[in-house]
C-alpha cells in the first residue's frame, strides 16, 4: 500500500492528489502491484507516466483516477503501452 504523509493542521501538501491515486490503485487488486507506471500531479490533472503492461490497464487506471476527490482530468501522453 501505498504510504501517506500526515500533514499538521494547516499545512498544504503539494502532492496529495498524486498520493490519494496511489491509495486508490494501492486499494484495486488488479492495480496495487503495477510498479510500471509512476503516477504525478500538475494542479489538478493526474498524470501517468511509464509502461502499464496493456491498453485494458491504462483504462483501468485512467478510471480509478478520475473517481478521486480532486482530480479533474487524467494525462497519459507519457505512458506508453507494451
Amino acid at each position: 500500500m501505498a504510504r501517506l504523509e500526515t500533514l499538521s493542521f494547516g499545512q498544504y501538501d503539494q502532492s496529495g492528489l498524486a498520493k490519494r491515486v496511489a491509495a486508490a490503485f494501492d486499494e484495486d487488486q488488479q492495480l496495487d502491484d503495477l510498479d510500471t507506471v509512476y503516477i504525478a500531479q500538475t494542479s489538478s490533472t493526474v498524470v501517468l507516466k511509464g509502461k502499464p503492461p496493456s491498453q485494458d490497464f491504462l483504462d483501468k487506471m485512467v478510471s480509478v483516477a478520475k473517481g478521486v476527490d480532486g482530480a479533474t482530468e487524467v494525462n497519459t501522453e507519457q505512458a506508453n503501452v507494451g
